[in-house]
């Protein structure tokens, strides 16, 4: 039986308004949509809801779809739900990578795209070339709007990632915009980069982009829980800019982030709905060190007063480490930056990780990585954790061997995360009276015994033992 679960404001879920055992879930209110309070800007709202995102994606889920391998888009979503996920980050169609589908054809035994093949002549692929004016309708009747239906029954928030990084000579040649691979007469050359300010000028171009994100617009119009990325680690400033307001034009309320962006778009001032960040400097996490700059990083993000989604960081797939315990550190470090996440790394659910072509069958991520939001989750809701009202406070605590990660809401509640135990001592000098404290064990999930302290002065605590742990210290006596 499902365990359905209604959260208002005033009480707290990590998921939009469900809990999902097994496949069974609850269809979601039509007329709910994703929308910002201005009250609480750093957490986006459904209905009376406010909704920490935490994801685990394979961004090429609509091109993978059910894979000889034994991906299942379905099973994915399942995965996704029945671990406490809510957010997944996905391509709305492939726009590169032609060569490496078909030469992993077990893996991508049912590709396809979201424009119509049959043009005269070969592709890179060997298959007919696009036509990047047509439409393939079953694309977005079947693959697209399935899947955004099927995430929203389950309570999923999906980024929808419209444009694809191809500036590379290499990723130009194997994606759709290349002359030998469509019959459109787009005037590009190896080396030019689509997304470039200079697009805006190119009228062929750019009334394709506009019709194809005008076509996905009007196509997911009908769901609540969907946001709009422009682009993937590409695209001019002003290009990126046209498509955000583009897409604020055609769909009036619609929440847009620009994209994790090489260029001199600005999404703190720029008019992105959304702050989105990526992996950070090498994009390597292998110390305690590296999530605290990376946290650091992203609490400097919200100065745009918007919310933050840490929409991409890997594990496996860039050889960062084998350590699944880092994506925890990961969650809770972006949970207590007041932040995002989601956790991409490309090939769990194709394999073991590590490389897209290891012919490994389709598997869900180690238990640890999807305990990891299962446990985050149980520690917001047990804990009654009101963290749209919460903000970064580092400077209340200080420790020994780690610099506490605090979000608090000063004088009511705090929840500081330590990488690696040890001792803190947390202020509370501005604040009298008696609070409850339990420390909460994010490896394993379970709350230790209550206990009381008194405000009005510095306390200090000591983790159970030199593991990552978590702190939640509430007004209020244990007993009430």
């Amino acid at each position: 039986m499902p365990l359905m679960v209604t959260i208002r404001t005033k009480s707290v879920l990590l998921a939009t308004a469900l809990v999902v055992v097994g496949a069974t879930a609850l269809a979601a209110t039509p007329a709910a949509r994703l929308g910002i309070d201005p009250a609480h800007p750093f957490y986006l709202q459904r209905a009376d809801r406010y909704l920490l995102l935490v994801g685990a994606s394979d961004r090429q889920a609509l091109t993978l779809w059910r894979s000889d391998k034994g991906f299942d888009w379905q099973r994915y979503l399942d995965d996704l739900a029945a671990n406490g996920f809510n957010y997944v980050r996905q391509d709305a169609t492939a726009w590169t990578g032609l060569v490496g589908i078909r030469r992993y054809a077990a893996q991508f035994s049912q590709p396809r795209w979201a424009f119509a093949q049959g043009g005269s002549g070969a592709a890179v692929d060997g298959q007919p070339r696009f036509d990047l004016t047509r439409f393939d309708e079953g694309y977005f009747s079947e693959r697209l709007v399935p899947f955004l239906r099927e995430a929203e029954r389950r309570g999923i928030v999906v980024e929808l990632t419209l444009f694809d990084d191809c500036q590379s000579r290499r990723a130009f040649a194997d994606s759709l915009y290349a002359p030998a691979n469509n019959v459109n007469s787009l005037g590009l050359a190896p080396g030019d980069d689509p997304h470039a300010d200079a697009a805006l000028s190119n009228r062929r171009l750019l009334s394709i982009q506009e019709a194809y994100v005008a076509h996905v617009l009007e196509t997911t119009g009908e769901f609540g829980n969907v946001i709009y990325e422009v682009a993937n680690e590409t695209g001019g400033a002003r290009w990126v800019t046209h498509f955000v307001e583009f897409i604020h034009r055609r769909s009036p309320g619609a929440l847009v982030s620009a994209g994790e962006q090489s260029s001199s778009y600005d999404p703190l001032t720029g008019p992105c709905d959304l702050v989105v960040k990526h992996r950070g400097e090498g994009g390597l996490y292998q110390t305690d060190e590296d999530v605290a700059r990376h946290r650091a990083s992203l609490v400097k993000f919200r100065r745009a007063g918007k919310p933050v989604l840490h929409n991409e960081f890997f594990l496996f797939a860039n050889r960062s480490t084998d350590d699944p315990n880092f994506v925890r550190k990961m969650f809770w470090a972006d949970f207590t930056g007041g932040g995002h996440a989601n956790f991409y790394d490309f090939t769990w659910w194709r394999g073991g990780g590590h490389t897209v072509g290891e012919g490994r069958p389709s598997q869900p991520p180690p238990s640890g990585i999807l305990n990891a939001a299962r446990f985050l989750r149980r520690f917001v809701e047990d804990g009654n954790v009101p963290f749209w009202r919460m903000m970064p406070c580092d400077e209340l605590a200080s420790g020994a061997e780690a610099r506490p990660f605090v979000l608090a809401q000063p004088g009511a509640v705090y929840v500081f995360y330590l990488t690696t135990g040890g001792g803190v001592t947390l202020d509370l000098s501005a604040d009298t009276g008696t609070f409850t404290a339990r420390w909460f064990d994010p490896r394993e999930g379970k709350f230790g015994n209550p206990f009381e302290v008194e405000g009005g002065s510095k306390r200090c605590f000591t983790a159970p033992d030199g593991n990552d742990w978590s702190l939640h210290v509430q007004r209020g006596g244990a007993k009430q």
